[in-house]
């Protein structure tokens, strides 16, 4: 068994403390299942583009690959997500990949390869471990927009005056007064976990 975790940091300016996922996967799972796990165990609904990147290597699902432009420079590579599996990328314990998700707002986070296990007869071939904090809402304009929107959360908690366009753009963005976002729902990610493994 291959235990990853995954925290959504974006290079030299991620968001802090980091919104953090930690699961373990079977090491033959394809690139493109981790990126499905990774889109839900996060809380996103999975509409936009993503992509894995190890040095000049990108692993895209093959739909978005059809029509790619040109790479810029020769230098990087493309390759299906179908075609490979975590563990032809990620083999050594505390080595990293990175997964962007929305090429927009650009969330790119850092996956971990933890620890390597020895598959035990009848555990689950996919678990959740731990996971910390709030998925940000999608199309809210990346760690900025996400950061604004919670500097707007905080004074609303904090009862400020907020204009009428900043709370509707709370609402739009379901970060009304009963958002939490250090809360993560752990016993949902379980049910995740549980779905890939049916």
């Amino acid at each position: 068994m291959t235990f990853a975790d995954t925290s959504s940091l974006e290079r030299d300016f991620g968001l802090k403390p980091a919104i953090y996922r930690k699961f373990s996967v079977p090491s033959n799972i394809s690139l493109r299942h981790l990126s499905e796990m990774l889109v839900e165990l996060m809380g996103w609904g999975g509409g936009h583009l993503n992509q894995f990147r190890k040095g000049d290597d990108y692993y895209a699902p093959a739909y978005q690959r059809e029509n790619e432009m040109p790479v810029f420079f020769g230098r990087a590579r493309n390759y299906n997500q179908e075609d490979y599996r975590l563990s032809d990328i990620l083999y050594e314990k505390g080595k990293t990949i990175e997964w962007e998700y929305d090429f927009g707002d650009s969330w790119c986070h850092d996956v971990r390869l933890s620890s390597i296990g020895e598959y035990t007869e009848g555990e689950p071939l996919v678990s959740f471990i731990k996971g910390e904090r709030a998925c940000p809402p999608e199309d809210c304009g990346g760690i900025w927009g996400y950061e604004d929107l919670l500097e707007l959360h905080a004074k609303q908690q904090a009862r400020k005056r907020l204009s009428r366009e900043d709370k509707e753009r709370l609402e739009w963005y379901d970060m009304a007064e009963d958002f939490d976002p250090e809360y993560y729902d752990t016993v949902f990610a379980r049910e995740i976990c549980d779905d890939f493994c049916e």
